[in-house]
Formats: C-alpha cells, sequence, structure tokens
C-alpha cells in the first residue's frame, strides 16, 4: 500500500481461487508442497469441502483461509469473493 508517498509493503499473498473441489484440492495441494500450512487447526484438505468451509464462516466467523509456510516468507490468504452482474452484463467482484 502506499499513502501519502510512503511505502507499505505486506509479505502476503491474496489468492483467488475456483472453489469447485478438484480445483481446491489442487490449490491445497500446491501450496502444501512449498511447505504452506493453515493457520487455523483445521485440516488443510477441508478447505475443498464446500461444506465444510460453509460451517466456518457460520460457526467461527471465518471468512478467509490462511496457510503459513516457515520455508517460504509471507503467508497465502484465500478470501471468500462473491461476484454479482452488474446492469451491463459484466461480472463484477
Amino acid at each position: 500500500m502506499v499513502l501519502h508517498g510512503h511505502l507499505r509493503t505486506t509479505a502476503d499473498l491474496d489468492l483467488v481461487v475456483a472453489l469447485d473441489e478438484g480445483n481446491a484440492r489442487r490449490a491445497i495441494r500446491a501450496l502444501e508442497s512449498l511447505g504452506f500450512r493453515p493457520r487455523a487447526p483445521v485440516p488443510a484438505s477441508q478447505f475443498a469441502d464446500a461444506t465444510a468451509r460453509a460451517g466456518w464462516i457460520e460457526s467461527k466467523g471465518l471468512p478467509v483461509f490462511s496457510m503459513w509456510s516457515d520455508r517460504v516468507a509471507g503467508r497465502a490468504t484465500f478470501r471468500r469473493c462473491t461476484a454479482s452482474t452488474s446492469s451491463s452484463g459484466t461480472s463484477t467482484t
């Protein structure tokens, strides 16, 4: 972020992935292969389960899924995004 000419960088990476089960599993496997593991005390594989994700949001107020690695600087964060369609028919987030 740059505010009034002062650079403030962060050491994280926000990822947006399609949440179908197969794609979510591939994303988790790729991050795990780099040494990333969930910040929350849950198995990373549960991220691919839509019911589990809905439960995290409802019961724990957990709209993001963060993973971290002691082998790679920073962390990866999956954010829940909703897409809507504007009046022109284009998709927005």
